[in-house]
């Protein structure tokens, strides 16, 4: 899943002429939120 992530991330990145890096932070929380909900329903 994150991998799916990284790689959505980085052809977004690669299409626009500058580097997008709020779009980068806000998959990045995205992505933590995502692990940090996963964890907490393994764990429960």
């Amino acid at each position: 899943m994150l991998t799916c992530m990284k790689m959505l991330v980085v052809r977004v990145a690669r299409t626009s002429t500058r580097p997008s890096w709020t779009l980068l932070a806000i998959s990045c929380l995205i992505s933590a939120t995502i692990v940090t909900v996963l964890r907490v329903v393994c764990e429960g």
